[in-house]
């Protein structure tokens, strides 16, 4: 296929770049950007262009470097931890009997409450932390064209769900795994 198709339009839209020379030169042409159009996040209160993929040179390595603390050094045995903890409680929450569905049951439990323990999610907040994050994920999912504007809009969700973040920042309520997100929060307004 790279020899004869180096770069494929499926018939759904999709581009396929098949050679590493190819992809590496696309990834450094600005015309080529993962960043959405200007006048689509010109909006400041949108979160969306807040987001660590659309972010550039040093902006995108502060975000990285704070968000990875968790799971470099120190972090990865708190993070053992928070895991075995998680699996514990869902497998006593499930109430297994006979056959259980394992990846139905736990391949979306698992890291959601691994995620919302790391950020300091409280229990109960975590419905609307699913309803947030479902349409965020419809939003890369499906691309930028729903996007923005109206009620339950992907960056509508996202405003919700940083705003909760800081909330609970404010409270105290940040897990000590996750201090150097506080200043990053701070840094993001």
């Amino acid at each position: 296929m790279r020899r004869h198709a180096p770069v494929w339009q499926a018939p759904w839209g999709d581009v396929y770049l098949t050679g590493y020379d190819l992809v590496s030169s696309s990834l450094a042409n600005r015309k080529l950007s993962h960043v959405p159009p200007a006048d689509v996040m010109a909006d400041s209160d949108s979160a969306i262009r807040d987001w660590l993929i659309y972010q550039e040179g040093s902006a995108h390595a502060a975000l990285r470097q704070a968000l990875q603390q968790p799971f470099v050094g120190k972090g990865m045995p708190a993070l053992r931890l928070i895991v075995a903890e998680t699996i514990e409680d869902l497998m006593g929450d499930s109430g297994l009997s006979g056959t259980t569905e394992v990846v139905a049951a736990f391949t979306r439990a698992v890291p959601e409450r691994v995620i919302c323990r790391l950020l300091g999610v409280p229990d109960q907040d975590m419905p609307m932390v699913r309803a947030w994050s479902g349409s965020i994920r419809a939003l890369l999912d499906t691309g930028f064209d729903d996007a923005f504007g109206g009620a339950n809009s992907a960056d509508e969700m996202s405003c919700y769900f940083v705003e909760h973040l800081r909330h609970l920042l404010a409270a105290g309520r940040m897990p000590p795994l996750l201090t150097g997100l506080a200043g990053l929060v701070d840094a993001l307004g």
